[in-house]
């Protein structure tokens, strides 16, 4: 029978050390800081292999379904003194900071995609953070809305915040296993910001019938409150039905 380092670690966090000398107390501490060392570590590859093959396959189905060359590469975009590698399928946007192998790189005769002003224009916007989303939950979902429609899923964000592709939104989660994501508060329409310690990206909402309601009776709320003004009958009667259960 094996033991896994992280049971180890807890075995050795569980020890009471009172009463130990200062030696033997360094000692298991260096231990523990080895370990913990040697499972981040473990984390971060399986997270590379992961994003590695997602990416390969979205590249691949690019040169599928898209006439426009640049999608189907990565390449090397430097702001703010980072190299990131990029890469995008006009629905998702990635910024890698530590570069994935074996992927294609852009030729030198094609124009790549500006990811750049996208996120400088979208990423400031983004400043309420999505509620934590897990993964599992995320797989589950999908699966059972697959067996049932046999069509690609919306995942709700929670009120006032967008709807995603569940495939999309599984795939980021799986790439970024530690993302933190946020919405633009003002708008269910504009892209979602993701950040992790590996990188970022951008994700385009669906842009859903009800959301696209919700939105509507949002500007018609802003624009009463901008002009300190009342509502007409339509306009509470389009507030209600985008509200309602």
């Amino acid at each position: 029978m094996t033991t896994s380092p992280a049971a180890v670690y807890n075995r050795l966090h569980a020890i009471d050390r009172t009463g130990m000398s200062a030696e033997a107390r360094a000692e298991i501490e260096s231990i523990m800081f080895c370990i913990m060392h040697d499972l981040r570590a473990s984390v971060a590859r399986t997270t590379e292999a992961n994003a590695a093959r997602m990416i390969a396959a979205m590249l691949k189905d690019n040169a599928k379904r898209s006439n426009r060359e640049a999608l189907n590469y990565t390449w090397i975009m430097e702001q703010d003194g980072i190299k990131f590698q990029c890469a995008t399928d006009g629905f998702r946007a990635f910024r890698f900071v530590k570069h994935l192998d074996k992927l294609p790189a852009m030729p030198d005769d094609v124009q790549p995609i500006n990811l750049q002003l996208l996120f400088d224009q979208n990423k400031p916007r983004c400043k309420m953070p999505v509620p934590y989303i897990d993964r599992a939950d995320v797989k589950a979902f999908i699966e059972l809305q697959y067996a049932e429609s046999g069509k690609t899923p919306e995942w709700d964000l929670g009120p006032g915040l967008p709807a995603v592709n569940a495939v999309y939104l599984y795939e980021l989660l799986t790439i970024y296993p530690d993302a933190k994501l946020f919405a633009d508060p003002e708008s269910t329409l504009h892209p979602v910001y993701a950040v992790s310690e590996f990188g970022d990206a951008l994700l385009l909402p669906i842009r859903s019938a009800a959301k696209q309601k919700q939105e509507a009776a949002r500007k018609i709320l802003r624009d009463a409150a901008q002009d300190r003004d009342t509502v007409s009958l339509d306009q509470f009667a389009t507030i209600s039905a985008a509200f309602a259960a």
